[in-house]
């Protein structure tokens, strides 16, 4: 199941143990280096990795979600989304850890049907969808303008509309939510295997 979303995913508990990933979260991972060199800034970030994961994995105090984009000279980039994953809930048990969910969003791997579902969920014209899809890349709105062929003001516009129209506030809880739906696919793509 894991392999059949459209981004890179890995879970991280607070000792920086990996518990699980996919392939694509796999190969993000390794651009993020071997485990000893999480302590270190990395050039891509502009931080530490594991500072991120510590953070989200804080008990008790309040995470938001962190986004920022990872560059790769051999990859490009994607925006990494870190989010918390506390194991205080109700059925947690004794041994399990705080984690943290990290998923790799890049830009080219956007969901087949996302643009369909911006429309028809939250109304938002072709173009808003474009824009949103695109902003969900990790993309500034300016060079998103630039790329559609649109004024800076008409790209501000335009974002207002889709701010509205998905109840969000702001790109990042715009990106959270474009992130959670572009783990559809295509309908055939989770049929079940006779």
């Amino acid at each position: 199941l894991l392999e059949r979303l459209s981004f890179g995913v890995a879970v991280i508990d607070d000792r920086l143990r990996i518990v699980l990933h996919n392939r694509s979260g796999e190969q993000w991972l390794r651009c993020l280096g071997p485990k000893w060199r999480w302590a270190h800034r990395h050039p891509g970030l502009g931080q530490a990795f594991q500072d991120l994961i510590r953070v989200a994995c804080r008990l008790g105090a309040p995470t938001p979600t962190r986004a920022t984009i990872l560059a790769d000279s051999e990859r490009s980039s994607c925006l990494m989304v870190v989010l918390p994953l506390p194991a205080a809930h109700r059925f947690s048990v004794a041994w399990q850890r705080p984690a943290a969910l990290v998923m790799f969003y890049e830009p080219g791997r956007v969901s087949k049907v996302l643009a369909r579902v911006l429309r028809d969920i939250y109304g938002l014209s072709a173009s808003e969808a474009r824009l949103a899809m695109k902003l969900a890349g990790g993309r500034r709105l300016h060079e998103v303008g630039a790329e559609l062929g649109i004024t800076h003001e008409t790209a501000r516009s335009a974002l207002k509309k889709v701010f509205l129209k998905t109840g969000t506030k702001s790109q990042s809880q715009l990106v959270r939510i474009l992130t959670l739906l572009s783990t559809a696919d295509e309908p055939h793509d989770f049929q079940s295997d006779p």
